[in-house]
């Protein structure tokens, strides 16, 4: 009975950890940078407490901050999918508050552009420009084909492109046009993504649009910028909405027209003061567990 016993010792000491250095040995050369004099902190309960309250302070403040830049911000929405057949144009009186040249927005409810067959229907390579075989094109393209015998129904391929927003938007004051400037509606990152032979023939406008489109949304319910109001709108005015997308049972469209802020929206400020909170709770948790803890006995 002695030598499995003695067996297993003699396994047991080969194996150990400090042999197979999953755990490097204390004070050996294999630590080779020795750290005497830098600072250490030790995480005690008073420690953890004042970080947290710190931690909880800093966003309060930002959070707070935000939500007073947003007072003066003022947006207006407008479901329209209701008001215009599909198919036609139609012209909706709004009365629209103060704004400085706000952003307009369409907005699609219940559209899941995370879906995980949509968001991976695409080629990349062929938005940039580059040479993709037939049988690649199909295969990223799905459940669209990409190619059928050398020829490519969809140009580009995939259903990001293929189901890509084409209603179009205008603002009226006074029976006169706003001009309204998408140069800003698609990130500088993604537009380089793209190819300049990337809808060519459309206006800029529309490309960049298409662009912003391309970029999939994370939530179910799905805004897109349109364009900025280059100038200052208040009071009576007209939306002009030609409705040629087709929505589906449970889903809507809405042209959102909001004035922005330099610090962030409203959300992030409230989720900043949420993460302030949060952090203040926790700090009064560690403050009570202070003062409930046990005395140490030593024996």
């Amino acid at each position: 009975m002695r030598k499995p016993f003695m067996r297993f010792a003699r396994l047991h000491k080969v194996f150990s950890r400090e042999t197979l250095f999953i755990v490097p040995p204390k004070r050996s050369s294999w630590l080779k940078v020795r750290l005497t004099h830098t600072y250490r902190p030790t995480l005690t309960p008073m420690l953890v407490l004042q970080l947290f309250v710190l931690i909880g302070l800093i966003q309060g403040v930002l959070g707070m901050a935000i939500l007073l830049t947003n007072i003066r911000s003022n947006s207006f929405t407008v479901r329209y999918d209701t008001i215009c057949a599909l198919g036609s144009q139609c012209t909706i009186p709004v009365h629209l508050p103060p704004m400085s040249k706000p952003t307009i927005y369409y907005v699609i409810d219940t559209f899941y552009q995370n879906h995980k067959d949509y968001a991976d229907s695409v080629s990349p390579d062929q938005l940039s420009g580059r040479n993709v075989s037939c049988s690649r094109l199909n295969s990223e393209c799905y459940p669209l084909r990409g190619c059928d015998g050398g020829v490519c129904p969809h140009t580009p391929c995939g259903l990001r492109f293929a189901t890509r927003f084409n209603d179009t938007i205008s603002v009226q004051v006074n029976g006169t046009e706003m001009p309204i400037d998408a140069s800003h509606v698609a990130w500088d990152t993604d537009l380089k993504k793209y190819s300049p032979s990337f809808l060519k023939d459309e206006p800029e406008a529309e490309r960049r649009r298409t662009i912003a489109w391309m970029r999939v949304g994370p939530f179910s319910r799905l805004p897109k910028p349109y364009g900025q109001l280059t100038d200052t709108i208040s009071g009576p005015a007209s939306l002009v909405v030609d409705n040629h997308y087709p929505v589906h049972m449970g889903q809507a469209k809405y042209v959102t027209i909001r004035s922005g802020s330099t610090t962030g929206s409203k959300a992030l400020g409230w989720s900043m003061v949420l993460g302030g909170l949060v952090c203040w709770t926790a700090a009064m948790a560690v403050r009570w567990a202070i003062e409930h803890a046990a005395p140490m006995v030593v024996a």
